[in-house]
């Protein structure tokens, strides 16, 4: 599937080059493109606590990035940090994305606007003293064409003996974890396949808040993206039947994804997706 992506993006490529070569406006750039901004959750940390590092992406209208899994092409953002000694980051933070349809293929990403965020740990030995931090943000930006880019920038950390945190900011944070999916939740799944068709089976009191689902898979290379998924909705039981790529390697041991809902799907809770992660059965 990795190979397919790329033909796909040097066909993309080759397809609007003429297009750039005769046009007399410059050839714009990803950077141009994509505004990026980093802040944190907490103005001052104590050692050996965990802070959150958001970077915020301002998109150019008609203009998308990525999820972690693009999708039928395309590339997930990358975020390099310079940590000091004894410090360490977890995974980005990937919010729930949109399906991004172009023929009879579909990507997985973001447009206008998209925060990331990465919680970060301070040494518990650290000294109290204020740091700065250099990043490096590697990001694919994709219209008709699609552009790399990467942004050098820094951030800073006070690191003392008490916390403080960044109020003007926190609407942010508590809006980034609204559209991430939960992980902690009722619903039991059941995944199978059978030749080409994988059919995943969720049962649960919760279900019926859920609205409109679309099924995102996190592992990539095995699902027809792009292809229409059939759902059957009866209250306390959801059917997805998918679509397997033919021409996959092998089907997944496990499938990982997310189950995303117009609506808010626990009652007193803003977040529109779960995260499954289960056996796939093969009969």
């Amino acid at each position: 599937m990795k190979i397919i992506r790329l033909a796909i993006l040097v066909f993309v490529f080759a397809a609007t080059l003429p297009i750039l070569l005769l046009s007399k406006d410059p050839k714009p750039k990803a950077e141009d493109l994509v505004k990026i901004e980093l802040f944190t959750d907490h103005l001052k940390a104590l050692p050996g606590s965990t802070f959150l590092l958001a970077i915020k992406f301002t998109i150019q209208k008609d203009w998308h990035t990525y999820w972690v899994n693009p999708g039928d092409a395309g590339l997930p953002t990358v975020v390099e940090l310079d940590l000091p000694k004894g410090w360490h980051s977890s995974d980005i933070l990937f919010p729930i994305p949109q399906k991004i349809k172009f023929d009879e293929f579909a990507n997985y990403g973001y447009e206008k606007e998209v925060l990331h965020m990465i919680p970060i740990t301070i040494a518990p030995n650290s000294d109290t003293v204020n740091i700065k931090i250099n990043a490096l943000v590697k990001f694919l930006v994709c219209k008709e064409e699609c552009l790399t880019g990467s942004k050098k920038l820094n951030f800073s950390i006070n690191v003392t003996h008490m916390h403080e945190l960044n109020i003007a900011m926190l609407p942010q944070f508590a809006e980034f974890s609204s559209s991430l999916p939960l992980k902690n939740h009722s619903a039991n799944s059941i995944a199978s396949v059978r030749e080409d068709i994988l059919t995943l089976e969720l049962s649960g009191q919760e279900l019926i808040y859920f609205k409109n689902l679309t099924f995102f898979p996190i592992n990539e290379g095995y699902l027809i993206n792009g292809a229409e998924q059939k759902l059957k909705n009866n209250g306390n039981l959801i059917t997805f039947e998918l679509e397997l790529d033919k021409y996959r390697e092998k089907n997944p041991e496990r499938l990982t994804g997310l189950i995303v809902s117009d609506t808010a799907i626990i009652a007193g809770k803003p977040n529109k997706a779960i995260f499954i992660d289960i056996p796939l059965i093969n009969k």
